[in-house]
C-alpha cells in the first residue's frame, strides 16, 4: 500500500509540473499575441499614408518577419506543454473513470466514435439552456426574469433554424443565418461556454484558452484580443445570453475572458451537433478576414436527418438518450469527452 501510495504521489506530482508548465506557455501566447496585435495597428498607422520610402517599408517587413518566427516558435512550444499536460489528464481519464466500464463496452464506443469521425462533418457548439430575449434575439436585451429557453429541445423538434446575427447581413446578404465550422474544436470551445459555473468535463483534450487562442493565429486576428471597445461589446452581447453575471470593460482580454465563461443556468450543459457536410449549403464569410475551415454559415434550417449525431457530457448521456426517445428521434449520442479522446490521439492527421 505504501508503493502504491508514492506511486500515486509521484504522478500527482508530475501532472501538476506538466500543469504548471501548460499554464506559463499559455500565458507566454497571450503576452505575445498582445504585442504582435499592436505590431499590426503600427504598421498600419505607418502604411496610410502610402507610398512610404524603402527604408521604411523594409524596417517593417523585416520586423514582420522577425516577429513572426518568434511566434511560431511560442506556438510550437504551447502545443508540445498542451500535449504533455492532456497525456496526463487522459491517462487519468482512462485508468479511474473509464474502468468503470467493461472492455467490450469501451470497444463498442471506440468503434462508433471513429466510424462517426471518419466521414467529413460540419459541427455547431450550443447548450441545452438560453436566457430569453425581449426581442428575436439577445442582441435586443434579454429577459433574466423569464424562463429559460430549451434550446437544445426546440433544435431536436425543428433543426438548427438560422438566428439573427447583426454580422450576417454584410457576410451572407441576409439578417438570418447559423454559425457552423469545420473543425470539432472551436465547436466544443463555444460549448464550454454552457457547462454550469463549477463543473467542468471528465477529460478535456486542451483548454478552451487553448483553442481561441491557436485560432487567432489561425486565422490573423490578434488584434481582437486587445479589449477595444468594439471587441468587448461583441464578446458581452454574445455571453449574455447564458452568463448573467460577467461584466466585460474596455482593455480587457476579451479572449481571456471568453475562455473563462461558464453559464449561470442551473441545468445548463454543452451540446455539439454533428453535421453531415454533403446535406448542407453552406456559404463562405467572404467579407469577414476568416478562413471556411473557422467558419461558415447556412441560410436555411438544417434538419435533425442531416445531424450526424450529438455529443454531450458523460454526466447527461444518458438523459440526452432519454429525451431523443420521448421525442422519436433516432441519432447516435456520444459523451465529448470520448469525442476528446479521440482528437488526442489522432489530431497530427487532421485539421482541429
Amino acid at each position: 500500500m505504501k508503493d502504491n501510495g508514492n506511486a500515486y504521489d509521484g504522478e500527482k506530482k508530475e501532472t501538476e509540473a506538466e500543469e504548471q508548465k501548460y499554464s506559463e506557455a499559455l500565458k507566454e501566447l497571450v503576452d505575445f499575441q498582445i504585442e504582435f496585435g499592436k505590431m499590426k495597428i503600427e504598421n498600419r498607422e505607418d502604411l496610410k499614408d502610402e507610398p512610404v520610402p524603402d527604408e521604411i517599408y523594409y524596417a517593417i517587413e523585416k520586423k514582420r518577419r522577425q516577429m513572426g518566427i518568434e511566434y511560431d516558435k511560442v506556438v510550437d512550444g504551447l502545443k508540445i506543454d498542451m500535449k504533455q499536460e492532456s497525456g496526463w489528464n487522459r491517462l487519468n481519464y482512462e485508468e479511474n473513470f473509464l474502468s468503470k466500464f467493461n472492455a467490450d463496452e469501451r470497444k463498442s464506443l471506440e468503434k462508433q466514435v471513429d466510424e462517426i469521425y471518419s466521414k467529413p462533418l460540419l459541427w455547431h457548439g450550443t447548450g441545452k439552456l438560453r436566457y430569453d430575449s425581449h426581442g428575436e434575439s439577445k442582441y435586443q436585451r434579454i429577459n433574466y426574469d423569464a424562463e429559460p429557453v430549451e434550446v437544445f429541445k426546440n433544435i431536436l423538434l425543428k433543426g438548427l433554424t438560422p438566428a439573427f446575427d447583426p454580422y450576417a447581413e454584410r457576410t451572407v446578404g441576409q439578417q438570418r443565418s447559423i454559425s457552423l465550422t469545420k473543425r470539432r474544436m472551436i465547436a466544443r470551445a463555444i460549448s464550454d461556454t454552457m457547462l454550469p459555473e463549477g463543473k467542468k468535463l471528465e477529460f478535456a483534450y486542451g483548454s478552451t484558452l487553448y483553442w481561441h487562442l491557436l485560432s487567432l493565429k489561425d486565422e490573423g486576428l490578434e488584434e481582437f484580443v486587445l479589449g477595444k471597445p468594439g471587441a468587448t461589446e461583441q464578446v458581452q452581447l454574445w455571453i449574455s445570453d447564458v452568463n448573467k453575471e460577467i461584466k466585460i470593460n474596455t482593455g480587457d482580454n476579451v479572449i481571456v475572458m471568453l475562455s473563462q465563461i461558464k453559464s449561470t443556468i442551473k441545468g445548463n450543459f454543452p451540446v455539439i451537433f454533428g453535421i453531415i457536410s454533403d446535406r448542407v449549403k453552406t456559404k463562405d464569410l467572404d467579407t469577414l478576414n476568416i478562413s471556411n475551415e473557422y467558419e461558415v454559415r447556412a441560410t436555411k434550417t438544417v434538419p435533425v436527418e442531416a445531424f450526424s449525431h450529438i455529443e454531450v457530457p458523460w454526466k447527461n448521456v444518458e438523459e440526452v438518450k432519454k429525451m431523443l426517445h420521448e421525442l422519436d428521434v433516432d441519432l447516435p449520442v456520444i459523451p465529448i469527452e470520448e469525442g476528446e479522446r479521440w482528437m488526442s490521439y489522432n489530431m497530427d492527421n487532421i485539421s482541429f
